[in-house]
């Protein structure tokens, strides 16, 4: 007869085994706190131990930074979203630290690495490291939480300015990544053409520092004030060559030499080479005009050969039709009218003033996004004219930087050889800056940072001066793909932030007016603000001054000694005395064919004048 055994005989191994197996459980699940710093850097979360290869398990690890953090744990995943936009939940796995940094790893190979890059410790870097699996990947999302701090997202650019009790920071990203502050996420889009996808977070403290020019400065395309001037100079050296060696040869059009010439005497005077190439020139140019008999002489050759009096009297002829047709853009609240070549300077000096008032009221209505690049661009150099001919106001400060913020700078794209301003644009008026194919127009490229050279200057503001010395930088770059290296393509077309075809040619004398200092270009210049509307000096000399007294004007102009150069001043009500190098000067009708010499046409107030320089600044004098 077996023994039954007693419920107490079994129950003692049992607690045996259950105690072993409680032991077992605490060992693999307890929790631990975890906490390390390295220089800003704070890690801490909580971890238990593994199983097999895997000796640590990681449920929560937050790293905080000087108010703000990135959490990450099973609901707030590390989340990437491949080419078929599934989207895919990492955890982390482990992490590393080193001298300079630390190392998050997650599932399938990814790592974000957080380095400290500089000894004051005030920047912080932030780089994704892909594995082969997601090298397609479209986003990433990284859990971050910035409630804590003042947040302020600065407009046209993926920056962000933070205040927290630890002082002033910004948080720079890629090309159109953001942060997300209802999710709590910051959004990667990928960089492509191995770019680096970095985001940094830079301590500023009581700095003032420019946001603009702070986000282009991270890119490791951003080139300083003498590279751009090295690639000018070289552009230049080689455009000057071309237009002595063989630019004229072909040309039967004396329209086509007239940006050319001017271009040719200009960069000449610049190098001292003017009276060397100044007669080879005209000898050249009077073979195209002796093939078009008739023909006037083209208006940016009047301010070096002569012919004032017939360029005047031909341009006045057209005044009274460019007048009607902008009369009638305005009220049609015609757009087109922006197309006209410095809007503001022609009305200043040839049309009704009032007509300022209606462009400005019309244009006070445009919706920024929606203008093409052409519309925003001519925009942009109608309130810059406004500035420099009527005066700067708030107002028009403020809308110089609406254009820049809403529709200048989501306009240009970083590529694999550098930034461009877009074209093409989508229905709503906005570029394409999408992973597609878009177009780059390099003429538009080049006069939007030739405006923002100009208005850097205008309006003292580093960071309109740094983009366009980077927008002129590498649409110059692109002269090295043309045969002469003079030459410019016309349109890029660009996919996935690769340029892969270029076509068409930009002579070099056209975008020559756009880049070139100290230029000795015929221009008209407004007298407004010294004296009137429809007053207004055409020259191409430098005009270094001019006062303006009840009973004297004096004009200060500036061209090299033996240099000559003719002018009209129109606008100049009868006058008593002229004097030139210091001495009164009689009119004559023939004062062109002296070395010096004017005459006064008293029904419509011009002066015409020849000035041959004896110092390199003289003084034109009037005295009434």
């Amino acid at each position: 007869m077996k023994k039954k055994f007693s419920f107490w005989y079994w129950l003692i191994p049992l607690l045996y085994i259950g105690v072993v197996l409680f032991f077992f459980y605490l060992q693999f699940s307890a929790k631990e706190q975890f906490s390390e710093k390295v220089g800003n850097l704070v890690i801490s979360g909580e971890s238990s131990k593994g199983r097999g290869l895997n000796k640590q398990v990681i449920h929560r690890l937050n790293i905080h930074i000087n108010g703000f953090e990135f959490n990450f744990y099973k609901k707030n995943p590390l989340i990437i979203q491949i080419e078929d936009e599934t989207e895919i939940k990492l955890a982390v796995k482990s992490f590393y630290t080193f001298s300079r940094g630390i190392d998050l790893q997650f599932d399938e190979g990814l790592t974000i690495r957080f380095t400290i890059k500089d000894e004051s410790g005030d920047t912080l870097s932030l780089e994704p490291i892909v594995s082969s699996k997601f090298l397609d990947y479209l986003t990433l999302s990284i859990p971050l939480d910035i409630t804590k701090t003042k947040t302020e997202k600065i407009a046209g650019l993926p920056l962000y300015s933070l205040n927290s009790d630890s002082g002033s920071y910004f948080i720079s990203l890629p090309h159109d990544s953001e942060i997300n502050f209802t999710t709590k996420y910051l959004t990667l889009k990928r960089e492509l053409h191995n770019q680096k996808n970095t985001v940094y977070i830079e301590r500023t403290g009581n700095r003032k520092v420019n946001p603009y020019l702070y986000w282009f400065s991270k890119s490791e395309y951003f080139v300083d004030r003498k590279e751009f001037k090295d690639r000018l100079n070289t552009f230049l050296d080689k455009s000057y060559q071309t237009w002595q060696k063989d630019e004229f040869q072909g040309t039967e059009s004396p329209l086509r030499v007239e940006s050319l010439i001017a271009a040719l005497f200009s960069e000449s005077l610049n190098r001292g080479d003017y009276q060397k190439i100044f007669f080879p020139a005209v000898r050249q140019f009077r073979r195209v005009m002796s093939a078009n008999p008739g023909e006037l002489l083209p208006a940016y050759t009047t301010p070096y050969l002569g012919g004032l009096q017939k360029y005047y009297n031909y341009s006045r002829g057209l005044e009274s039709i460019r007048i009607e047709k902008l009369t009638d853009e305005i009220k049609n609240s015609d757009l087109s009218l922006l197309q006209l070549p410095h809007l503001l300077r022609f009305i200043l000096n040839h049309a009704p003033f009032s007509l300022i008032e209606e462009v400005i009221r019309l244009t006070d209505g445009i919706d920024i996004e929606k203008l093409s690049t052409e519309e925003f661009l001519a925009l942009l150099d109608l309130y810059s004219d406004i500035s420099s001919f009527i005066g700067l106001s708030d107002s028009t400060t403020s809308k110089i930087w609406d254009i820049f913020s809403q529709r200048l700078l989501p306009g240009i794209i970083e590529t694999d050889q550098g930034f461009f301003l877009v074209q093409e644009k989508t229905a709503t008026g906005l570029p394409v800056l999408t992973n597609e194919e878009y177009i780059v127009d390099l003429y538009l490229s080049i006069k939007g940072g030739s405006l923002l050279l100009s208005l850097g200057d205008l309006l003292n503001e580093a960071a309109f001066t740094a983009i366009g010395r980077n927008l002129i930088f590498y649409a110059l770059g692109r002269a090295a793909h043309t045969p002469d290296s003079s030459h410019l393509p016309l349109r890029l077309k660009i996919n996935q932030n690769r340029i892969i075809e270029q076509a068409g040619i930009i002579p070099a004398e056209d975008i020559y007016p756009l880049i070139a200092d100290n230029k000795y270009l015929p221009r008209e210049i407004p007298l407004y603000i010294y004296l009137y509307p429809g007053s207004w000096i055409w020259t191409a000399s430098q005009v270094i001054d001019i006062e303006i007294a009840e009973d004297v004007y004096s004009f200060y102009l500036s061209f090299p000694v033996k240099g000559s150069h003719y002018l009209i001043i129109q606008g100049l009500k009868p006058f008593s005395r002229l004097e030139l190098h210091g001495i009164p000067w009689q009119p004559d009708a023939r004062y062109f064919q002296y070395s010096n010499g004017w005459f006064y046409e008293a029904e419509s107030q011009t002066l015409f004048l020849k000035l041959t320089h004896r110092t390199e600044i003289e003084k034109i004098i009037i005295r009434y």
